[in-house]
């Protein structure tokens, strides 16, 4: 989560909203990246569409099966939805979001509905979330 953490820290200094994530594959990091939306002039460039991008490459595959990804905020619907059609084995993820976060929120609809191809081993949030929260706190109130 310290490397997510300084991928969002990387994205703050960008302008970007403050969103890192990594991808670990048997104990290393294969791929990282931060939230580019501004930067690539699309809402698809989120922090976890990057890093599972990066790592289909590196795995040469479009499933992730032996993968965990660490991300700093709870995902978004879209978000979710690439995780499960991955084949994500585990979500880590830092402070929650209440307003768009799919997991806390909305795990058991998401998940449980048949759109769901695939549901991760663990799914654990609050991990370095006080970290995550106020990186994005500080970023929200510079905007104001």
């Amino acid at each position: 989560m310290k490397a997510a953490l300084k991928e969002a820290r990387r994205a703050f200094v960008l302008n970007e909203v403050p969103v890192g994530a990594v991808i670990v594959n048997e104990g290393s990091i294969i791929s990282k990246a931060h939230n580019e939306v501004e930067k690539r002039g699309s809402c698809f460039a989120h922090a976890e569409v990057l890093a599972i991008m990066k790592a289909n490459k590196i795995m040469n595959s479009k499933y992730l099966r032996q993968c965990d990804l660490y991300v700093t905020l709870e995902p978004c619907c879209m978000c979710v939805s690439l995780i499960s059609s991955s084949r994500i084995r585990k979500v880590i993820y830092g402070a929650c979001d209440e307003k768009y976060g799919a997991l806390n929120y909305g795990v058991e609809f998401f998940f449980r509905a048949q759109a769901a191809y695939h549901r991760p081993n663990d799914l654990f949030g609050g991990i370095f979330e006080k970290d995550s929260r106020a990186l994005l706190k500080k970023f929200f109130q510079l905007k104001r």
